[in-house]
């Protein structure tokens, strides 16, 4: 697979599991909120703020220290290294793709490349791979070709209403999301300048959209093609701005895929 890296994927803190893993164990011991935060020498407040993560579906919520957790560990027995393994989950990743005549569907390049990082993955419209291929677990469509105009306001309430369709397959796991629709978009709408800037949110949106319906975003992933790319008049500034909004760059060809500085530099080569 050419310059493939080994992904050791980033890891963060997932304020809703460890919510659910301290309410269902404190409830189960018929303990109150006082008693936990007693037993493990910490504030009530911030046992209950601990918990509130379950019930918003948000993260904003208290992140504890180790020794917090070592604390909850200890009030419950229990091993508090398996704990915090058990409350992390990859960090979300916002991913530019740019295929130029891959000769594998995007879908297949980028499960080589996340291998089983992603329970579930969602897919725009266009990028079902074929069945040959491990298709995508679902497939959304967040763009008509009847919508002449690129509207950021209607796509996002578009995602919303697509994952809403479908949470009782994603809620709680964790999200690869494919959109692949992306450059095809840009080469029959009024205002493809739009669809670019709208990457300096995208990421946030999705994970926001995601989280909505319980589920984490752990790919976000920007299928773009090489040869639309090529039309811009703008392209070394088009293609600046890519890099800077997006945690990762891909380059994929034929059956080669290429991550990092090298992936930037066959991108801006191939669209040259």
């Amino acid at each position: 697979m050419g310059s493939k890296t080994s992904h050791r994927r980033p890891l963060e803190f997932d304020a809703r599991r460890f919510a659910d893993w301290l309410w269902k164990s404190r409830t189960a011991k018929d303990w109150s909120t006082r008693e936990l935060a007693v037993r493990a020498g910490i504030s009530q407040p911030y046992v209950v703020a601990l918990e509130r993560a379950r019930l918003s579906g948000e993260d904003r919520t208290p992140t504890p220290t180790v020794t917090v957790v070592a604390s909850i560990a200890a009030a419950f027995d229990v091993d508090p290294i398996a704990l915090i393994r058990k409350s992390m989950r990859p960090a979300s990743r916002h991913v530019l793709l740019v295929v130029d005549g891959s000769t594998a569907p995007p879908i297949d390049v980028i499960r080589e490349e996340t291998g089983e990082s992603a329970d579930v993955w969602v897919c725009g419209r266009g990028q079902q791979a074929p069945k040959q291929s491990k298709p995508c677990t679902h497939d959304i469509r967040l763009h008509r070709e009847s919508m002449k105009e690129y509207d950021p306001d209607k796509i996002s309430a578009l995602l919303d209403r697509e994952l809403s369709r479908i949470v009782g397959d994603i809620e709680g796991k964790n999200v690869g999301l494919v959109f692949g629709e992306t450059s095809s978009v840009m080469s029959y709408v009024s205002n493809p300048d739009s669809l670019i800037e709208f990457e300096t949110r995208w990421k946030d949106l999705v994970a926001e959209s995601a989280a909505n319906v319980g589920a984490h975003a752990a790919w976000n992933v920007c299928v773009y093609e090489a040869h639309i790319l090529r039309g811009r008049t703008d392209i070394d500034a088009t293609l600046e701005f890519l890099f800077e909004h997006h945690d990762e760059c891909w380059f994929a060809k034929g059956s080669r895929v290429h991550t990092g500085d090298v992936a930037k530099d066959k991108i801006l080569a191939a669209v040259a």
